[in-house]
């Protein structure tokens, strides 16, 4: 059984990390029907929220982008991440 142990392990790593890069696509993509919203063309919208999460971004407007995807979320989307993903993608999110 110990045998097994390595690879339980990289399941679960694997399991973390697509995780986060689920969470990180929900933050861009709020931030993309954000900008939208705001007047921006959807090139550029797409443009702004693939910045995100890069180190071209500063960790205050990474967290200030998370509040606002997560305040989104509770407010339009009982909380739910991936109705809000879905509908950037329809409005043209490149996510």
């Amino acid at each position: 059984m110990l045998f097994l142990l390595p690879i339980l392990i990289a399941v679960l790593v694997w399991l973390a990390a697509l995780k986060v890069a689920q969470r990180k696509r929900f933050v861009r993509a709020a931030e993309f029907l954000s900008r939208l919203e705001a007047g921006e063309t959807v090139s550029d919208a797409n443009a702004a929220s693939s910045l995100l999460f890069t180190r071209h971004c500063p960790d205050d407007l990474r967290s200030l982008a998370t509040e606002r995807a997560n305040r989104e979320a509770a407010i339009n989307y009982n909380g739910k991440q991936m109705p809000l993903i879905e509908f950037a993608l329809s409005k043209g999110f490149e996510g």
